[in-house]
């Protein structure tokens, strides 16, 4: 049995003191064993990044730390380390060229004469950037209009081989395939890139006898802007961009030929003036705009707009062949194609299993579906995909021009009654329509048919008045004879009903009323479907 003893008064109260004083120091000791722990982690994670800085490779580059766990990290290049990569055999102005890329800056070969140039006449005068500005506008607008000398110009020229290696040289590559690329105002035989993964490539105010791209993915755009080519050659890309403003693309030889040694495999045929792109995605749209052309052919290119607006076609290809050709493919927003108003339009045109959303072909497009004609006339290609006029008949209605989308149906119904059998039934009923309505987009001429047989069954039936049967009704007037006869159910006079005549007359009298009816009928529902849709 546990005995319970009162405690004195005094005792309690200072028991009571000594809790408190217990607790405020528990408080104290709790902080100063928070405040020892997190000291204790500070240190050792100090210690694991030292030695973590201690034991990194030498050959790795030091690197900003992001807070976004998500970030791509991002280097400071040494751009001494960079440019002591240069080989012993590349020219000065490859070693130029690569020292820029070493420093994040344009390859820009006119930039830089224009600046030797200010340096020699106005340096460290207020009038220096004039100077620059103005000779480099100088040079821009030379460079463009006379790519011959571009092409010879030595002090430009950046040779086959030295592109191929900076773009394929496992050490070379990691400072172009990493930043946006920018080369303007050079010269090149070739310019060829495979298996890569570029940031963007930009190329302006150049000459590139062949440029071939292949198994490769560039992040942002490709551009190509005021410059001259003997064929492009595009397969296996992925892009999000890709814009040619103002680029020729032409067979014809511009510079004398850069011969290097051992070409790839993927630029050893001939340059053909074409602008070639095969198996590509491209996310955002296809520009090109303005320039010149021998030839564009797409295949299984899948992009969101494909722009063509107002290039010249040089016409340098074989008759039978399309200059421009896209077959395969499939564009997810607006295909475009706009002639020159004042340069060459192209001959033909193939679109073969292409399927877009929409069209546009400008106010009239008529000059592009005659090109298509032109194609789709020729027998021995097969027989061609119509479906794209269609697919353009549908957008012109969709925007309320109903004149332009008439037109084009039109001229798909005269391929398919070109490419009809002659003795099937789609010959003989296209043959019809075409006759009566022109395929029933012009009711109007079914009305002048029905005018025509009235005026022919009135020739007739004036001729043939003395040829009467005997008991027939003597019809009043042979124009009215012949609107009752030809034009059912109007009735100008029930007793025309029992006209008879002997031989011929009589069978004219039946075929115009089997061909009235006929007439009648077709040309009102044509009618009424064009004005009630």
């Amino acid at each position: 049995m546990t005995m319970i003893h009162p405690m004195p008064e005094g005792t309690a109260m200072q028991s009571t003191a000594c809790l408190e004083w217990i607790q405020r120091w528990r408080k104290r000791g709790s902080l100063v064993a928070f405040v020892a722990c997190c000291s204790i982690c500070l240190i050792s994670a100090s210690a694991t990044y030292a030695a973590q800085a201690t034991f990194k490779p030498t050959d790795q580059p030091n690197g900003t730390p992001s807070e976004d766990l998500a970030a791509t990290a991002v280097f400071i290049v040494d751009a001494k380390k960079c440019e002591k990569m240069a080989s012993d055999a590349w020219s000065e102005p490859e070693i130029w060229a690569w020292q820029q890329i070493c420093r994040h800056l344009n390859v820009d070969f006119d930039e830089k004469e224009a600046n030797d140039y200010a340096d020699r006449q106005e340096k460290n005068s207020p009038k220096r950037d004039a100077v620059y500005r103005q000779k480099l506008e100088a040079l821009r607008t030379e460079n463009n209009e006379n790519p011959e000398k571009l092409a010879t110009d030595e002090s430009r020229t950046l040779s086959g081989k030295f592109l191929a290696m900076i773009f394929g040289d496992p050490e070379l590559r990691r400072h172009t395939w990493n930043v946006p690329l920018r080369l303007f105002g050079f010269s090149t035989d070739r310019l060829v890139i495979d298996t890569a993964a570029l940031k963007s490539l930009d190329i302006r105010n150049a000459y590139v006898e062949r440029l071939a791209i292949q198994n490769t993915t560039i992040d942002g755009d490709l551009r190509l802007e005021n410059s001259h080519l003997a064929s492009i050659k595009m397969q296996l890309v992925a892009a999000k961009h890709f814009l040619l403003n103002k680029v020729s693309v032409t067979a014809k030889k511009v510079g004398p030929a850069h011969a290097g040694p051992n070409p790839p495999p993927l630029d050893a045929e001939k340059p053909d003036g074409a602008l070639t792109i095969h198996t590509a995605r491209i996310d955002d749209r296809i520009s090109i705009l303005e320039g010149s052309y021998d030839a564009i052919d797409l295949k299984r290119v899948k992009v969101g707009d494909l722009f063509i607006l107002q290039p010249d076609w040089n016409r340098s290809r074989d008759t039978d062949r399309p200059e421009l050709s896209i077959t395969e493919s499939v564009d997810h927003g607006v295909f475009t194609i706009q002639t020159s108003p004042a340069g060459a339009s192209p001959q033909q045109i193939k679109l073969d299993q292409f399927i877009f959303a929409n069209a546009y072909f400008g106010p009239d497009p008529m000059p592009v579906i005659r090109a298509m004609d032109a194609y789709a006339g020729i027998r021995t290609h097969g027989r061609p995909d119509l479906e794209p006029y269609t697919l353009i008949a549908k957008s012109y209605a969709q925007r309320g021009e109903t004149h332009n989308s008439d037109n084009i149906l039109i001229a798909k119904n005269n391929q398919d009654w070109h490419w009809a059998d002659l003795i099937s039934l789609d010959f003989v009923g296209l043959t019809f329509t075409w006759l009566v309505a022109d395929y029933g987009f012009h009711p109007e001429v079914g009305f002048l048919w029905i005018a025509g047989f009235v005026l022919l069954g009135w020739g007739i039936f004036w001729h043939a008045s003395t040829r009467l049967a005997a008991g027939s009704y003597q019809p009043k007037s042979p124009f009215l004879l012949a609107l009752d006869s030809v034009i059912p159910g109007i009735h100008l006079d029930k007793n025309h009903q029992d006209v008879r005549y002997n031989g011929w007359p009589q069978g004219m009298l039946y075929l115009l009323r089997i061909l009235g009816a006929v007439l009648v009928f077709v040309a009102f529902s044509y009618l009424q479907k064009k004005v009630l849709g």
